[in-house]
């Protein structure tokens, strides 16, 4: 059981997803910090619904930019949240601290649920560098799934000690290959409302 999916922007763009088989999900980058726009975001958009396979988006999170809201109303502006669409925000290691990032996550995810009414679920999307620092303020963030990038772990393989919805495990031919314990039916559920 799962499913399998990719995560792509800009430096992917000339790729054609629409061939790829067993592609069950795609989340595409759509902003970054509060002036970047993806480009490549619509395209993506256009390919997932060509592949049938669920559309998610991304924000690339600046923690150190002390921007939470501006950042949070440009990811909006641009992914236009809407039932079915799964978002997540990008969390790299940039900010002063854990739970000074975990203080910045958390506004920014309020802001972006607070921006629709609170129906959004928007999950978090990061690597072990990235878990490590904010885990111990895990109470802070209001988040509603995590994207966890392990390339030394097998695709289906969780870690014990932590539970994930997707995880990156490899880059094939340019493009993060990513798995979800979830079959496309649990997917589409869960981002509804």
């Amino acid at each position: 059981m799962g499913t399998n999916g990719v995560d792509v922007s800009q430096y992917q763009y000339g790729t054609d997803l629409t061939h790829m088989s067993g592609l069950d999900f795609v989340i595409a980058k759509a902003s970054e910090g509060h002036t970047i726009q993806d480009r490549s975001y619509g395209m993506w958009a256009q390919q997932a619904q060509a592949a049938n396979a669920q559309f998610g988006a991304y924000h690339f999170f600046h923690a150190e930019a002390l921007r939470t809201r501006a950042e949070a109303d440009f990811f909006c502006s641009i992914a236009r949240p809407r039932s079915g669409l799964s978002l997540w925000v990008d969390y790299e290691t940039y900010g002063v601290s854990g739970q000074h990032d975990a203080e910045m996550l958390g506004y920014f995810i309020r802001e972006v649920k607070g921006n629709i009414g609170n129906q959004q679920k928007v999950g978090i999307y990061c690597n072990g560098e990235g878990l490590s620092r904010i885990q111990p303020f895990f109470h802070e963030i209001p988040f509603n799934g995590l994207w966890y990038a392990d390339p030394d772990r097998a695709m289906t393989v969780q870690n014990p000690l932590l539970s994930w919805q997707i995880h990156q495990y490899e880059v094939y031919q340019g493009v993060d290959r990513n798995w979800s314990e979830w079959s496309a039916q649990e997917w589409a559920e869960y981002w509804k409302w």
